[in-house]
């Protein structure tokens, strides 16, 4: 998982809570549970795999949201990763040991074994 940012808030319109970036004071979320994503059928046929980066917010709480692809495969892969971070759950970051919404990145792989 990559973890990036700046330690302002940043309310964002569709977020009740700040957003808060990585760095200086604020720790990142830590991830507790991840299922693999479904693999798309179309990638399964063409024996395609890859990796798709996603931005979200994990919000005080610990539940992903406010999902960006920053890199995609291809829209059936998107959608599975994103269905999948969906399901991921996250120990939230921390301010002054509170937690907090932190905006993070993180990258989903799809590989056939």
């Amino acid at each position: 998982m990559v973890l990036r940012g700046q330690d302002h808030p940043k309310t964002e319109p569709q977020a009740s809570e700040p957003i808060y970036h990585v760095c200086n004071g604020v720790t990142a979320p830590r991830l507790t549970y991840d299922p693999d994503p479904d693999y798309p059928r179309t990638g399964r046929n063409g024996k395609k795999g890859g990796t798709v980066a996603l931005e979200l917010v994990v919000g005080s709480d610990g539940l992903p949201r406010d999902f960006e692809v920053v890199h995609s495969l291809s829209p059936g892969f998107d959608k599975e990763a994103i269905n999948a971070v969906k399901k991921w759950r996250f120990a939230p970051a921390t301010k002054d040991g509170k937690p907090v919404a932190a905006k993070i990145s993180v990258q989903v792989s799809f590989r056939l074994y």
